[in-house]
């Protein structure tokens, strides 16, 4: 298109003036990876079907989930009035078997995604 872009600042003025106060930076969500890993990730209302294809959503995690500690928690939630108490929630662990599922509440949309049935005998 051509416009001309710049950085936006995340960070209110007001807390740029107080000790240990870190400004956000850009992160792309498919292919950034944090310096060190987290103890815990929270993405709230970015991780939905309504900006991203399932295919998109299950990258975006897999990405995410690369930059955890080998225990740590990535929390997909999103806000909306029409969840019970205005917010759905899943909480995804990596462990040495791969991630998993390890809370859900509020059915969020993309819970679907991330669990698997197990088979029958």
């Amino acid at each position: 298109c051509g416009w001309k872009t710049q950085p936006i600042s995340t960070l209110n003025p007001a807390l740029a003036e107080q000790d240990n106060v870190v400004p956000s930076l850009p992160f792309n969500l498919f292919t950034d990876t944090l310096q060190e890993p987290a103890d815990i990730i929270k993405c709230a209302n970015l991780l939905n079907q309504e900006y991203f294809s399932d295919t998109e959503l299950c990258d975006g995690v897999e990405n995410l989930i690369r930059s955890l500690t080998p225990e740590g928690v990535l929390v997909v939630s999103q806000n909306n009035a029409r969840f019970r108490n205005g917010e759905a929630v899943v909480v995804l662990q990596r462990g040495t078997q791969g991630v998993s599922v390890t809370e859900k509440q509020g059915n969020h949309p993309v819970a679907a995604l991330f669990v698997t049935s197990e088979a029958a005998p």
